[in-house]
């Protein structure tokens, strides 16, 4: 029988942990905040980019020129929910995450109503330049969703 070499791991975070000195929880979630911060600004013009890549594959989509259109559609929209979410754009983030359900009944279904979509990408496009004012983000919100509730009811399905 062989016999078993037996190895002992050193727990590097164990002995970090164990150490005086580093940072606190709150340094930490100060750091963090910044380093969010210093990139808010390129991010919500991605956003912008996004929204305006989603108008060119509605017109490809509507205009039979791109069979992928919708596929696209949902990807940037999914994209618009996430940076929305991590900036708390609520409004944006909303729109987005209820496009996504839309898109995604317009794939399954095989028939998408491309007046539906320009509606949401305008509706999103609105919301990013529009008036910064609450009110005018739910007066906004709600007519999008009675476009989608128009067509489906449920929850949204974004990933």
């Amino acid at each position: 029988m062989a016999k078993a070499n037996v190895f002992k791991v050193k727990n590097r975070l164990a002995d970090a942990i164990r150490r005086p000195g580093g940072r606190t929880l709150s340094e930490l979630a100060q750091g963090a905040d910044r380093r969010v911060a210093a990139i808010r600004e390129d991010c919500l013009k991605s956003l912008s980019g996004q929204v305006e890549r989603m108008r060119d594959r509605a017109k490809a989509g509507r205009d039979g020129l791109d069979p992928r259109a919708l596929d696209d559609l949902y990807a940037a929209a999914n994209e618009v929910y996430a940076i929305a979410a991590v900036f708390e754009l609520k409004h944006v983030s909303e729109a987005a995450y209820e496009f996504c359900d839309l898109a995604d009944h317009f794939r399954e279904s095989g028939q998408p109503i491309w007046p539906a979509i320009d509606v949401y990408v305008d509706g999103l496009r609105l919301l990013l330049t529009g008036s910064p004012e609450a009110v005018a983000g739910v007066v906004i919100l709600n007519g999008l969703r009675r476009v989608r509730a128009r067509f489906i009811s449920g929850s949204a399905r974004c990933s």
